[in-house]
């Protein structure tokens, strides 16, 4: 039956537009990171220290024994006291102290906007009906698959290295294939249920944008930002940032293993009962 020209305009529209931008995520893609280093200002701090004049500590230590009283044995020590006389100046010596900032670094995941279409319910019935048919050409072609084995012939592994099989007969092949049957249809369930739930959740997220059917590219969400969706330079500059990190964890975890454990201090004595006995 041929069916009029509008219907078969639809289906292919509805296969161009059946598309979910920028909500894929990839996991062998690791997050787009940013990040930086801040130092905070030095400080600086200055001290006075006043200290006596040495001529003044070199007095009173050679003219103290004579308790400031003027005598001819002071006077020939050098030691004279006078009420004009005065005591020399402190001195008052200045020092100024920088302590380096401390250096701080930052690291944040980017993020994306992720943006879908908002389907009609033609459109969902497209996407339904892919959906239904990846699934039963999957089952039909393991259930192929059994029955050759069963006939005898080989299988090929995951590296393309082609391994003999061996043939079955009977109750033995019935089986084989009923058992693949099973499991078949169990993926295939499977397949559905995943993939009618991830459809459903994305349009659900579109739909709530509140734009008719046949919207496209409205806002859903965000995502983490991929690394591959950064320029060389953003790029080079992550991995940059990543390995000083890493070689300043690994170094601080060295210097960790290195530092000996501090010993407890013993006494010598240690109890026994109520008295004290002297450990030799």
């Amino acid at each position: 039956m041929n069916l009029p020209i509008t219907s078969r305009l639809k289906r292919v529209s509805a296969l161009k537009k059946t598309r979910q931008q920028d909500s894929a995520i990839d996991p062998d893609n690791p997050s787009a990171t940013v990040g930086g280093g801040t130092k905070s200002p030095d400080i600086i701090t200055n001290e006075s220290v006043t200290s006596e004049d040495p001529k003044l500590t070199s007095f009173k230590e050679r003219c103290g024994k004579y308790g400031g009283v003027n005598s001819e044995a002071a006077a020939a020590d050098g030691c004279v006291w006078s009420d004009d006389a005065k005591d020399p100046d402190p001195i008052v010596t200045n020092t100024q102290t920088t302590t380096p900032g401390e250096n701080t670094t930052w690291e944040g995941t980017l993020k994306k906007t992720t943006k879908g279409d908002v389907f009609n319910p033609w459109e969902t019935r497209a996407q339904s009906r892919s959906i239904k048919k990846e699934g039963r050409d999957n089952r039909r072609s393991d259930i192929k698959k059994a029955k050759n084995e069963a006939r005898g012939a080989g299988t090929f592994d995951k590296d393309g290295v082609y391994t003999e099989g061996a043939e079955l007969k009977g109750k033995a092949k019935r089986e084989y294939i009923k058992k693949a049957r099973q499991k078949a249809k169990a993926k295939e369930l499977a397949f559905e249920s995943r993939e009618f739930e991830a459809a459903s959740e994305r349009n659900s997220k579109s739909r709530a944008s509140g734009k008719r059917g046949g919207s496209t590219d409205v806002i859903t969400g965000q995502r983490d930002k991929m690394q591959s969706e950064l320029s060389p330079a953003e790029e080079k500059a992550m991995l940059k940032r990543q390995a000083i990190a890493a070689a300043a964890a690994a170094a601080a975890a060295a210097a960790k293993k290195k530092s000996p454990n501090p010993m407890k201090a013993s006494s010598p004595y240690k109890m026994k009962g109520s008295m004290f006995q002297k450990r030799y």
